[in-house]
């Protein structure tokens, strides 16, 4: 279970137990360093949270799901769940972090600097509140949020060919990725929506646990019992 670069892996953290409930072994990856200035170190940082001879069936959230074909190139990566976040160009190439209509959002943002504040400030405080069942849970997830450099989300993730044919699937929290939702529909994934929030693991974990084991079931059901969620 891949958090997003900005996040942590608190806001996963109960949706791999759920999995594990579920039967499906599972983890929340700790990424460790300082706030990746580049869309390079962000990745060597997944790299070096992963294990190098295990199977992995990895379930990236929001920004982490750019990630994944450049990951998969150097893990053992037999599937993916892409959750509520943009999905790589399946021709392969590069991706910038951002959609360049954020950038103008983002720079406002940013201090003298150019570093943003962490992901949790950037929204209307009320709004925000709705994404965490406690304050108790989002202060544990602000604990681990990093702040990036606005470098960070004009910088491009390389998105190596041939990426989309491994088997992946698409699990959705509300509108807010339609594209994306309809780009891997279109790309005849298993897809499923649900209606929440962006960070909806942390609100229902159960229910997006079986969203996740569904999702993954047709492929890896009684041959790959032993597979590892990540």
């Amino acid at each position: 279970l891949l958090p997003s670069p900005l996040l942590g892996s608190e806001v996963w953290r109960p949706v791999a137990v759920a999995l594990e409930d579920l039967g499906r072994p599972a983890f929340a990856v700790e990424v460790e360093g300082a706030a990746p200035r580049s869309a390079a170190e962000a990745l060597e940082q997944f790299l070096d949270a992963l294990p190098e001879d295990e199977e992995l069936v990895v379930v990236p959230h929001s920004n982490a799901c750019l990630y994944v074909p450049a990951i998969a190139e150097r893990r053992s990566v037999t599937a993916a769940v892409f959750v509520d976040g943009r999905l790589p160009p399946p021709e392969g190439g590069s991706v910038t972090n951002t959609a360049a209509e954020n950038l103008p959002m983002l720079a406002a943002k940013a201090d003298a600097d150019g570093v943003l504040p962490i992901w949790t400030q950037w929204w209307d405080p009320v709004e925000m509140a709705a994404h965490f069942p406690s304050p108790e849970v989002r202060a544990a997830v602000e604990r681990q949020q990093r702040r990036l450099p606005l470098a960070y989300f004009e910088d491009a993730v390389p998105v190596p060919s041939g990426w989309a044919r491994e088997p992946c699937a698409y699990l959705a929290f509300g509108e807010n990725y339609r594209a994306d939702t309809e780009q891997a529909r279109g790309l005849g994934w298993p897809v499923q929506v649900m209606d929440g929030e962006h960070l909806e693991m942390l609100t229902q974990p159960q229910a997006v646990a079986k969203a996740i084991a569904g999702l993954v079931s047709p492929w890896y059901h009684g041959a790959h019992g032993d597979d590892t969620a990540a």
